[in-house]
């Protein structure tokens, strides 16, 4: 497999998704929804949208550039986050971070 062409954020938030599958996520986003590695890593985009409750107002995959929104926690509690994508070439290697 490809490594990818992103650069990692370590001072925000961040997803990693190849192929519509988390495959990183770093502690500050851990901190931030409460769910741990074992939990986001090896999920489908489709899946993450429906743990954060986003799949009501936006869909990762149809975030471009920067967005607005509100994601939740593990225990349900709501956080305005602005999510900012950055992806390589062909869109398979997407990261997203939060702010």
């Amino acid at each position: 497999m490809k490594k990818s062409d992103l650069k990692k954020s370590k001072s925000e938030p961040f997803l990693h998704f190849q192929n519509n599958i988390a495959i990183e996520v770093n502690t500050d986003f851990k901190i931030l929804t409460g769910y741990s590695y074992e939990e986001l890593t090896g999920r489908t985009i489709a899946e993450i949208n429906k743990m954060l409750r986003l799949d009501s107002q936006v869909k990762l995959e149809n975030i471009h550039k920067n967005c607005i929104c509100y994601i939740f926690t593990k225990e349900y509690e709501p956080r305005e986050v602005k999510i900012s994508c950055k992806m390589n070439h062909d869109g398979n290697d997407r990261q997203y971070i939060i702010k």
